[in-house]
């Protein structure tokens, strides 16, 4: 749990509460207007914490829908949800839950200005909580998305069909994740005094398809390779990706299997999911690193952040590894 903290810490629930609450204050009369709402009190960090907690647990637990969670039936009821926080409390929280500031967005003509601040927040975690190996793999996620969205891509090859399309780079022999871009299909101008270079001459390599390669640290050098057929000749650099390419197909194994479950109408919700699952998961490698002989599984792990999490015993989220 004190690892999940140097991902999360106060900040984090504090940045998620402060715009939760506005969110409320901007929008409180469409909410108001249901004879069965809540009277609305701000969410605090501890409250915060505690209703991703119950999230951790719907993914352990799975069930038809949302109130058999907080069900009184002898042979359903799950005691923790309702020790926690009341069903309607739940949905209240969920309803309000927010990324960024409206009133913010006229001046901002990104697609992904709702879930900025969130992307923001993790990937400048990732990239200094951990520092990874040189072997690094670049490979596409997919984040799933059925509903009506301009960025949303369609894959017939992926288990994942439809979704917003996720660049990750990771460590190949952990799979942790170090850096991650969002697809929004946007394409930026160079400011003044920025650059971007290209080299020219023979940049592809073909096998049974094209191939386009870029590296930092291999040349041009070819490599035997045993294939069915007997041996074929292949450049350095694709012969080290095929190599290391495990680190991608990893994280998304694990990230499919303890994926979040929530059913929504906002694509940022299920982005915020999705970005919530790599940093714990990132967490729970970096435990490993440093444990290298602990038998702990993910599971296990995700269970004891949630139970951290329940009694608000947090720490710190200042130590760097």
């Amino acid at each position: 749990s004190e690892l999940a903290e140097l991902f999360f810490g106060d900040s984090f629930f504090d940045m998620l509460c402060q715009e939760t609450n506005r969110y409320y204050l901007q929008h409180h009369e469409h909410y108001d207007r249901s004879h069965k709402a809540l009277k609305w009190v701000d969410v605090t960090s501890a409250e915060m914490r505690k209703f991703f907690v119950i999230i951790f647990l719907m993914g352990h637990t799975r069930r038809d829908n949302l109130k058999e969670y907080w069900s009184t039936d002898t042979f359903l009821e799950i005691p923790i949800f309702g020790k926690l926080m009341s069903h309607k409390r739940f949905e209240q929280i969920w309803w309000c839950l927010h990324f960024n500031d409206n009133e913010l967005q006229p001046q901002s003509t990104s697609r992904l200005f709702k879930i900025q601040p969130l992307s923001n927040f993790f990937v400048q975690k990732f990239q200094t909580v951990y520092k990874p190996n040189q072997q690094l793999s670049l490979d596409e996620s997919a984040i799933l998305w059925r509903g009506r969205l301009h960025m949303r891509t369609y894959n017939p090859g992926k288990l994942t069909k439809y979704g917003l399309l996720v660049c990750v780079v990771t460590e190949s022999t952990s799979g942790y994740t170090g850096n991650l871009e969002i697809y929004s299909e946007e394409c930026k101008s160079l400011k003044r005094g920025e650059t971007t270079f290209r080299r020219k001459g023979e940049g592809s390599w073909r096998d049974t398809r094209v191939v386009n390669m870029i590296s930092t640290i291999h040349n041009s050098n070819m490599v035997d390779v045993q294939r069915r057929h007997g041996q074929v000749k292949q450049p350095v650099c694709i012969s080290r990706y095929n190599m290391f390419m495990k680190g991608v197909d990893r994280a998304h194994q694990y990230l499919a299997y303890y994926s979040l479950p929530r059913k929504t109408v906002k694509w940022t919700k299920e982005v915020a999911l999705w970005l919530i699952n790599c940093a714990i998961f990132n967490s729970f490698l970096v435990f490993k690193n440093l444990n290298p002989h602990s038998k702990l599984k993910y599971k296990e792990f995700l269970l004891n952040v949630a139970k951290a999490w329940a009694t608000d015993h947090t720490v710190a989220d200042t130590v760097l590894v």
